[in-house]
């Protein structure tokens, strides 16, 4: 293992050059931000609006803001009394070397002006500096910052999809037609819209086929099926009798093998064939019966002393089987080779057409400002904001990408610069999907002059961070050596006891599935029904516990009884989420959802696009049918067949939708949403669901984005409703307002995508699916539907964008390596949210073993001596880990009436 970089001293580190500071799961990461802020601005002397705060999303901006301001805040009253606060290390190391005076005006002056403090996002940061530096960067003025290029991207997928097919032959477009991903312009646009902004070293495709290749295997192709056609049509009856004798038709002995070859199936058989060779031309739809009609098939099949049947159409149907094997391997070929072009093409287009709309997306921002550094002059540019910003502190930094990471080592990694700190831990870098790339970080890692860690875990009870440390004690725990695990510290605090009556001491608990009756692996549908009962389960008698005082958390006077919103249940998957919340309403247990679910996946946006499809045209009954079958209406079949038979009451309802389509035509999608919510009475019939407070905050969160893309767009009914359906099949997993809005505020279990989690801690965690391997294989299928996959060179890593090449499944290897390292880095972040206790599934499960849980599992008994697998690990972690059956039981838990 490489030996470990110092331990952060924030009073003393030097405050210049580029430092990195690795910074594990609770060990203060904030804490350290805040007190170098404060060292840059009383120590050092820089203004608020010299530093530059970076961080990675709008909320984390935000809460960075407030933090730092009050370090600030209590600095300065700390000054003015001379001494520092009880347990203000930082501050008590500084004030013999301050001139107090000095500090405190410049702290006044820094409180002062703090609205000016140069504290943003990445995309932030860099639409300031292309504002301020138009000139330098060739930024247009004008220029408009848009979040949304979808209409542009769809527009540009549209004209490479005509482009490429208008002209091709039927057989192309037919197989176009057929492959999963090229359906239509939709899902050509859903391949390409993850990868558009994405920064690939290299992109590979597959070789396309030589154009008279591909024409002689079209001929072929077409020759091959016009012979059968004709041999088939000459002597149809002929060959439908020779067959049925074959297969012992009226009483003859058969020929063929009766297990293959039943005479029952000889009519659908023959009838498939008739119908697929009754059109003039050739097409790609062959029946698979053919496949038993060749020559070698029949002879195989023949039965022992029989003579084998044959006809000139069976000699004809493995000829056109050959040329259409040889046909598909082109036009597979084909197909994958549009990908790369199809990429190349919207880049350019997009480029275009921004450039003459004056428009720009957060992504053009970085790439803009990365381009202005790197032509000439560009190092003109990064001296200028060197001086504009003679520090920083860029926070999350294991979040960043080969772009982000340019900008700032072009601006700050030359010797004399700085002091500039780069936080993070890629040991939770889990935004890959987002573009995020651990491997940058690496790079700024290898730059950094200074190395600093934070390995002092202030979150967690001494006993959840032993065990976390022998979970992740294997060699190579993050699979990448550059990625080392060095085992955490408990800080030297006390931490506020959890007491749960009658409950055994280790606070990480391992629930093993017992064996199925069978032997065989539980189906990972049964383990995730395991999984939840136990897990509903058990926070039910913990909150039961906690109504009879028997369950606390608190010393002396200050212990107070256990509540759900000190219970978190992590999950990766929006369904795994339900689920859980769906059991724990069976027992009465309240909770609430917070993930990065986007709410354009939610039934409420498929429900609310039906209804305004039926706004749209008010007049045709059959949108305004499918509107009233909608849960927001209240509709079910009952209410269809009565109004079926009511023609008064029918005519009332579409009056009143003809007057929610004129008030929107007249006065804008918000006040038509507003009369129609009132007069369906939605909300009332939302929240007389059990799930109602998750329908009604969605569909509230729905109509704000869409009055957004209404008045933002000036969209018309008609374009809303398009803007609606194309938002809801093409989701945008990097769009913070689209993500599921928290529904309530009450003291209720906290149901957490895992990815929602990071940055966040909670007393009591359960990880009910850990054991949930991602799927790290390709879908089966045709050549052409491979999908995308992008990893690293292993000798220089760079990144590669793998669109189907001849490499493919070589170099599918090294992706399922990186996903394998991601998967362990978020079972990391999982691992290290508990404060006092930490419980997760494991057993026999299908396919757990490739999940990141069951290859340390795997490691575990490496570290141990003797020991097997799961058993191994208490032995790493001596009165930390506990392994035990799941809870058992589902008794009820009801909330205990209001006090008085």
């Amino acid at each position: 293992m490489n030996p470990a970089p110092a331990p952060l001293d924030v009073a003393a580190t030097a405050l210049r050059g580029l430092h990195l500071i690795e910074a594990s799961a609770g060990t203060g990461k904030t804490h350290a931000i805040t007190g170098l802020y404060l060292r840059l601005v009383v120590e050092a002397g820089y203004t608020v609006d010299r530093i530059l705060v970076v961080t990675f999303t709008r909320a984390a901006t935000e809460e960075l803001h407030d933090r730092l301001r009050r370090r600030l805040v209590s600095a300065k009253f700390a000054l003015e009394r001379g001494a520092a606060e009880p347990g203000d290390e930082l501050l008590a190391a500084l004030l013999p070397r301050l001139d107090r005076a000095v500090a405190v005006r410049r702290l006044t002056e820094a409180l002062r002006g703090f609205d000016e403090a140069a504290i943003s996002t990445i995309h932030g940061f860099c639409q300031r500096v292309l504002g301020e530096a138009a000139l330098d960067t060739g930024t247009a003025f004008d220029t408009e910052l848009v979040a949304d290029e979808r209409e542009l991207l769809t527009a540009a997928v549209d004209d490479f999809w005509r482009r490429e097919l208008a002209g091709a032959s039927t057989l192309r477009v037919e197989h176009a037609l057929a492959q999963g991903w090229s359906r239509s312009p939709d899902a050509l646009r859903a391949l390409v819209q993850p990868l558009i902004d994405k920064p690939f070293d290299t992109v590979r495709g597959a070789e396309p086929p030589a154009p008279e290749a591909l024409v002689a295997a079209e001929a072929g192709y077409r020759a091959a099926w016009t012979t059968l056609r004709a041999a088939w049509h000459g002597d149809r009856a002929g060959i439908g009798e020779l067959l049925a004798r074959a297969m012992g038709a009226g009483g003859a002995r058969a020929a063929l093998n009766g297990s293959s070859y039943k005479l029952a199936n000889l009519p659908d058989w023959l009838a498939t064939i008739d119908l697929a060779l009754a059109p003039a031309e050739a097409g790609l739809e062959l029946p698979v019966c053919l496949e038993k009609l060749t020559p070698a098939a029949l002879a195989a099949k023949t039965n022992k002393g029989q003579a084998t049947p044959g006809h000139a159409a069976f000699a004809a149907i493995a000829a056109l089987l050959e040329a259409y094997a040889a046909l598909l391997g082109r036009l597979d070929a084909w197909l994958l080779a549009l990908r790369p072009r199809l990429l190349e093409f919207c880049r350019d287009e997009l480029a275009v057409q921004k450039a003459r709309r004056r428009m720009q997306t957060f992504g053009d921002l970085l790439w803009a400002l990365d381009a202005a550094l790197a032509v000439e002059g560009g190092a003109r540019l990064a001296g200028t904001l060197r001086e504009r910003y003679p520090a920083a502190l860029i926070d999350e930094f294991q979040d960043t990408d080969p772009v982000q990471y340019r900008i700032f080592s072009r601006i700050y990694a030359d010797a004399g610069a700085g002091p500039a700190f780069l936080v993070g831990d890629p040991k939770q870098a889990i935004y890959s999907f987002r573009g995020a790339d651990v491997f940058a970080y690496l790079a700024a890692k290898a730059q950094a002059g200074a190395q600093h860690t934070l390995a002092r875990n202030w979150r967690s009870v001494p006993g959840v961070v032993e065990a976390v440390n022998a979970l992740f004690a294997a060699e190579r725990a993050f699979v990448f050596d550059d990625i080392p695990f060095r085992p955490a510290e408990p800080a030297p605090k006390d931490h506020p006891r959890l007491a749960i009556a009658d409950d055994a001491a280790e606070p990480f608990r391992i629930w093993a599935l017992p064996p199925r009756p069978d032997g065989k692996p539980w189906s990972k549908a049964d383990a995730a029904a395991l999984a939840t009962a136990a897990t509903a389960a058990e926070i039910a008698r913990l909150l039961r516990l906690a109504a009879e005082g028997r369950a606390t958390l608190g010393d002396g006077a200050e212990a107070r009884a256990l509540r759900g919103s000190d219970v978190a249940v992590l999950v990766r998957k929006h369904r795994q989420a339900e689920r859980i919340q769906a059991a724990l309403r069976a027992l009465g247990v309240p909770s609430v959802l917070q993930g990065d679910a986007d709410v354009f996946e939610s039934a409420e946006a498929e429900e609310l696009e039906r209804v305004l499809a039926a706004l749209v045209e008010p007049g045709r009954v059959g949108p305004l049918r499918a509107a009233l079958a909608t849960t927001l209406m209240g509709g079910d079949g009952a209410r269809l067949v009565a109004l079926g038979d009511d023609e008064r009451g029918w005519e009332t309802l579409a009056e009143r939708f003809l007057a929610y389509a004129q008030r929107w035509r007249e006065h804008g999608f918000v006040q038509m949403l507003r009369e129609w919510q009132l007069g369906e009475r939605v909300a009332e019939r939302l929240l007389g669901y059990a799930d109602g407070e998750r329908r009604l905050t969605n569909l509230r969160q729905l109509g704000e984005l869409l009055h957004q893309g209404a008045s933002g767009r000036h969209l018309g009914p008609e374009a809303l409703l398009k803007w609606l359906a194309d938002r809801r099949r093409s989701p945008d997993p990097a769009d913070e307002q689209a993500q599921l809005k928290l529904e309530s505020e009450a003291e209720l279990v906290q149901i957490v995508t895992i990815h929602k989690s990071k940055g966040l801690q909670y007393p009591l965690v359960f990880c009910p699916f850990l054991w949930d391997a991602r799927k790290r294989g390709v879908r089966k299928g045709g050549t052409a539907d491979r999908p995308p996959y992008a990893f690293h060179a292993r000798e220089d890593r760079r990144t590669v964008l793998e669109l189907g090449s001849a490499d493919y499944e070589a170099d599918r290897a090294l992706w399922r390596e990186e996903a394998l390292a991601e998967d362990l880095r978020l079972l990391y972040v999982a691992l290290t949210r508990a404060q006092y206790r930490c419980s997760l599934v494991w057993g026999d499960i299908g396919q757990a073993d490739d999940s990141g849980l069951g290859w340390l599992i795997a490691q575990a008994e490496h570290a141990a001596s003797g020991a097997a697998g799961l058993a191994a690990l208490p032995e790493l972690a001596p009165g930390a880990i506990r392994i035990g059956a799941p809870p058992a039981g589902a008794e009820p838990w009801r909330a205990p009436p209001p006090a008085g």
